[in-house]
């Protein structure tokens, strides 16, 4: 079971990344869905960055998503 969580908790980081990029490069705007689904996996990665923090156990993952 905690591999699944694992699995998708990296598949919305890997989206929310890619998301982000089109942002910052400049070279498309985001839909409105596109930015409701960014906002969406933001709150995702913010509260596994939590659960991260309060664990401690992987200083690597706390680092990434702190960065993301």
């Amino acid at each position: 079971m905690e591999v699944k969580v694992i699995a998708r908790s990296r598949q919305f980081q890997e989206q929310l990344e890619a998301l982000l990029d089109r942002v910052e490069t400049g070279g498309s705007r985001l839909s409105f869905e596109d930015t409701r689904e960014m906002a969406r996996l933001y709150r995702i990665c913010s509260a596994r960055l939590a659960v991260q923090r309060s664990r401690a156990r992987d200083p690597e993952a706390i680092r990434y998503l702190n960065a993301l």
